[in-house]
């Protein structure tokens, strides 16, 4: 991500120009906007073999983002936050949408 401003150069001509006053890595973004990870799962889909695979995938990834399964019956949501923080990563990604499917994974609250 390029933080900056567009304008024109005074001293050569009139073509609009970007000026570049901070490159932020993806990395970067990671660390210091994404807060949380969420799984939003009915509770019939909460199986052992369910539990053990996303066990397994927070095993692989960890860090110090929250991670959250948000559990879905007919009335309510109960939020379930692991005491294992995870690193966000594409691979990480990718496990937890094959695992569950896109519909399920929340990057900080938000759609991926």
């Amino acid at each position: 991500v390029i933080k900056g401003q567009k304008g024109t150069n005074a001293r050569k001509s009139e073509k609009p120009s970007i000026v570049a006053s901070r490159i932020v890595t993806i990395d970067e973004i990671r660390e210091k906007f994404i807060k949380r990870i969420e799984l939003h799962l009915p509770v019939e889909m909460l199986t052992e073999r369910l539990i053990l695979d996303i066990k397994e995938i927070l095993d692989n990834h960890p860090g110090k983002t929250d991670f959250y399964v948000m559990v879905k019956d007919y009335e309510e949501t109960l939020p379930l936050k692991s005491d294992a923080g995870v690193e966000i990563s594409k691979e990480l990604i990718d496990s937890f949408v094959k695992l569950t499917g896109k519909d399920a994974v929340k990057i900080g609250g938000k759609d991926i």
